[in-house]
């Protein structure tokens, strides 16, 4: 969550002659900065706002949000409906069709919601430090334990997953991110099977 701000939230409420109370907000510097508590106006947060405990926030609709990256991912590191014996292209369209009923979510997601992370962002959820996965825990400061926060992760050895970044040197092939050791390589796009289909979507 924004801190030590330099600006805070000035909320102005015109009224109406009908019952419906407009709300407008403005962004004004201000000396002391920060933002308000929006639960004293009865503005609530997103649930993983509330939490500044921890790196990733369980959201209890099959979906784990991580606060460092912004991004919502699959609480399935692997989902079998999203099968791996495919092409590049097939598997991104596989996951663009991903939605709330499938893989345990029922986060009133819809078809085009979901994709492939990029080489980038695999990259920011690596901890070289552990041991194969390399990712931490749900607080961001030890390494993954099953469960805390994914479920069904593969075992050792078979943790390779795709990203939707093209080689540059040979857009023929794409990047996997290899999860054992916190590394990536280049896959030709038409092979199949590929790799591991870990999606992710945006806030």
């Amino acid at each position: 969550m924004p801190n030590g701000g330099r600006a805070f939230a000035l909320l102005s409420a015109h009224a109406a002659r009908s019952p419906t109370t407009e709300l407008a907000w403005h962004l004004v510097p201000g000396p002391l900065g920060g933002y308000p508590d929006l639960s004293e106006i009865g503005v609530e947060a997103d649930p993983a706002c509330l939490d500044d405990a921890n790196r990733y926030v369980d959201r209890d609709n099959g979906t784990v949000t991580d606060i460092k990256t912004g991004l919502i991912w699959l609480k399935q590191a692997f989902c079998g409906a999203l099968t791996f014996n495919s092409t590049f292209a097939a598997g991104s369209q596989l996951v663009a069709q991903l939605a709330d009923g499938q893989c345990g979510l029922s986060d009133s997601s819809s078809p085009g919601d979901w994709r492939l992370p990029t080489k980038e962002e695999w990259e920011a959820t690596w901890d070289t430090g552990c041991p194969s996965p390399t990712i931490t825990d749900t607080t961001g400061t030890a390494c993954f334990a099953a469960g805390s926060p994914f479920t069904n992760m593969p075992p050792a050895a078979n943790r390779g997953f795709r990203s939707s970044t093209l080689d540059g040197a040979d857009v023929s092939q794409y990047i996997v991110a290899n999860l054992d050791n916190g590394t990536s390589f280049s896959f030709p796009r038409a092979a199949a099977p590929g790799f591991i289909l870990w999606p992710v979507r945006d806030r």
